[in-house]
């Protein structure tokens, strides 16, 4: 049995838009579930609001906390994969102002994503 041009074609382009979708599904899915990665993702976020007083310098550091550095971090006040169990999520998600990080006083204010 003979299947007509126009058929085989509309069986080709809706194989071909099935194929995109799944690529783009697929590719859309692998992104969204990225791992979150220190240097890439925190560091950045720790530098901008945080190491004023928790960075490299060691004369302006505060609460001899220093956040530039990962293993000091997670071994301090970051809790891998458990952001609810973190002081530092804590303390930035904080409404008490004697807790709340950075300080009210402080010339940056973190938002939420």
């Amino acid at each position: 049995m003979l299947i007509p041009n126009s058929i085989r074609c509309l069986t080709q382009n809706h194989f071909c838009c099935l194929l995109l979708a799944t690529g783009i599904i697929l590719m859309t899915e692998s992104q969204a579930a990225e791992k979150i990665e220190f240097n890439r993702d925190v560091r950045p976020i720790l530098a901008d609001n945080c190491w004023s007083c928790h960075g490299p310098d060691a004369g302006n550091r505060k609460a001899k906390l220093r956040l530039d550095m990962r293993e000091s971090a997670i071994k301090e006040v970051i809790v891998p994969g458990k952001a609810s169990q973190s002081p530092l999520a804590q303390r930035i998600l904080s409404e008490d102002d004697d807790e709340i990080m950075p300080p009210t006083d402080h010339r940056k204010k973190l938002t939420e994503p």
